[in-house]
């Protein structure tokens, strides 16, 4: 069920109300396969039962509106299929982005400035690898993978401020593709630990939660950036103590940002329940 509790006006609601995705037939998508265990057993669990708000499809509505516009490219190729895979005697579908002539296969993704200045996540090569898998096995003929990021919040001052700030609104990344045996045995191993779920619920991880600790800013009076940042409480107290007057310590109290943000289930999440709790302890 689709909520609009900030009430975003009607075109947003509509436009997505109205995505078309299909996620196919099979029994996981790649998708799926890449999200958590737990997430995807409770989802499967509470199908039809869950809401999620427009406001949390804005930025899938990004994506969607920069795959309508790279459409018009109209280059040669393959564009957007859907493909289906067996491994252990489960279906796996996955719809790439766009396979040129020259056997490169290519992901396009809205992104932030933040996201590249830490790395391409892992879960974006995992991704590109398990499409290619598919392609595959499907007869097409693969020979390297890219990443195309459209950067949402990028900025032309920062570029020529910043050493290490992407130069450009577009930038390319190529990702190692992986053998087949990697591919097979990470796919089968993913398979493993969703099917496992089904029949005892696991925990997410730290990863899966994205977690982030609490930690300790020693803060000089009246300044607006920390000094020192410490996970550890006592080397906080220590780095203080050696500062003399007119800095004080500042706790910043850890969170579980998949969870508190960008998680679909989290609402009927008895683990995330028990997380909120213990923060408010």
């Amino acid at each position: 069920m689709l909520t609009n509790i900030y009430s975003l006006p009607e075109p947003i609601v509509r436009a997505v109300a109205n995505d078309d995705y299909d996620p196919g037939h099979g029994d996981y998508s790649v998708t799926q396969l890449l999200d958590p265990p737990r997430k995807v057993a409770l989802g499967k669990q509470y199908d039809g039962e869950l809401s999620e708000d427009v406001s949390d499809r804005i930025f899938s509505l990004f994506g969607q509106a920069v795959h309508t516009i790279l459409e018009r490219a109209e280059v040669p190729g393959l564009q957007e299929e859907r493909l289906y895979g067996d491994w252990d005697g489960v279906t796996v579908s996955g719809q790439f982005d766009y396979i040129d002539e020259g056997g490169i296969l290519w992901d396009w993704k809205t992104a932030s400035t933040y996201e590249l200045s830490h790395g391409v996540k892992e879960s974006r090569s995992q991704q590109l690898n398990c499409y290619s898998a598919l392609a595959r096995l499907n007869g097409l003929n693969v020979n390297e993978l890219r990443i195309g990021f459209i950067l949402r919040d990028w900025s032309a001052a920062a570029a020529k401020r910043e050493n290490n700030y992407p130069p450009h609104q577009v930038v390319v990344y190529p990702i190692k593709l992986w053998s087949p045996e990697e591919a097979d045995t990470f796919i089968s191993e993913r398979i493993r630990l969703h099917q496992a779920a089904m029949i005892e619920l696991p925990e997410c991880t730290d990863e899966e939660r994205w977690a982030q600790p609490t930690r300790h800013a020693v803060v000089k009076d009246g300044g607006k950036r920390a000094s020192r940042v410490h996970d550890d409480l006592a080397e906080a107290r220590k780095d203080l103590a050696g500062r003399g007057k007119g800095y004080s310590l500042e706790e910043r109290r850890g969170k579980n940002t998949r969870c508190e943000s960008y998680c679909s289930v989290s609402s009927i999440c008895s683990q995330w329940a028990s997380l909120r709790e213990d923060k408010l302890q």
